[in-house]
């Protein structure tokens, strides 16, 4: 892949985010370009980039989410999904914690929810392109993880891209399926019974993630439950609303149909973490974020940006999908 650079810059240069981030996604992008001809890609075709896609679970069950890129080498399709990942914790002695580092991240990213999501979307999910409508109904999806690590200098994780490269067999992708449908019924549940909050304060509030729920504190402490009844799918405040969004706007599906789920692998992940989060965040009573989250806008930022230059790389090799 020879790429033009001046594309992939100006990509970067016109992205809404600050100028800091744009400084720090510049830099991993640099890492990534130069690593580029040892990647496994250079030498697959080019079928999607950064494409969303729903999973129809049953009438009004749609799992929602944007795929990084997807490849077709000489067994079939490989899905691929980009991170942006904190420099690794090093002890006195200059080496990793257990668990911070290459094999912990792997680990953990292949134990989350949104690769078995991702991996679905492979086997059911419909890719929302000028010319694809169609599931690519991949028996055992592959997904290809990477990470542009930002340590000093940044690397990428994995190594060896085999490690980085997950097979889902159809039984694993069944369970994947069940319990997405098992947490929608939930969902739907709590909302029939007509009845707020979902959840109320509790150690989930301040050990979210490590840190403080941005709602804790002026929200759910304050006890200012916000009614059952959602003001829209996001607060006009919000930079990135959920993919969901768009999928309902192109799928022509009423917002407030309290039987409707729609669910992205973040909003899955709300959810899990705590029923109430998931409802406030979704309701657009309140911009996203606030309380400690805030200190987080700037890895936002930065994934953002890395995005939207490998974007402006990878297809500027984007072939025919079929």
């Amino acid at each position: 892949m020879q790429v033009d650079r001046d594309k992939v810059i100006s990509a970067l240069t016109e992205c809404d985010i600050s100028p800091s981030a744009k400084l720090e996604s510049g830099r991993l992008i640099e890492v990534w370009l130069d690593k580029l001809e040892t990647f496994p890609e250079v030498k697959w075709k080019v079928v999607l980039v950064e494409s969303p896609f729903y999973i129809q679970l049953e009438e009004k069950t749609y799992i929602v989410g944007q795929m990084d890129a997807i490849f077709q080498d000489d067994i079939g399709y490989i899905q691929a999904e980009w991170k942006t990942r904190r420099s690794p914790k090093l002890k006195r002695d200059g080496t990793n914690y257990a668990g911070d580092d290459e094999d912990g991240w792997l680990s953990d990213i292949s134990n989350g929810p949104q690769l078995g999501v991702y991996a679905l979307a492979g086997r059911e999910g419909i890719f929302i392109t000028d010319d694809v409508t169609e599931p690519f109904a991949i028996r055992e999806p592959r997904i290809l993880v990477r990470a542009a690590v930002k340590s000093t200098p940044p690397v990428t994780w994995p190594g060896e891209y085999e490690k980085g490269l997950f097979t889902f067999p159809g039984g694993l992708l069944d369970i994947v399926r069940n319990a997405l449908l098992s947490e929608a019924a939930s969902i739907r549940a709590r909302r029939k019974l007509g009845i707020v909050p979902y959840q109320i304060p509790g150690l989930h509030c301040t050990n979210m993630y490590r840190r403080v729920c941005g709602y804790y504190e002026e929200v759910c402490k304050k006890r200012l439950t916000p009614p059952l009844e959602p003001v829209g799918w996001s607060h006009p405040d919000d930079k990135a609303p959920d993919p969901g969004l768009d999928v309902c706007s192109i799928l022509k599906l009423d917002i407030h149909d309290p039987e409707l789920i729609v669910l992205s692998q973040s909003a899955l992940q709300d959810h899990y973490q705590c029923a109430e989060r998931g409802r406030i965040r979704y309701g657009g009573y309140f911009p996203r974020g606030g309380g400690q989250e805030e200190d987080f806008e700037f890895e936002r930022n930065v994934g953002t940006g890395l995005h939207t230059a490998l974007a402006s790389v990878y297809k500027q090799f984007l072939t025919s999908p079929r």
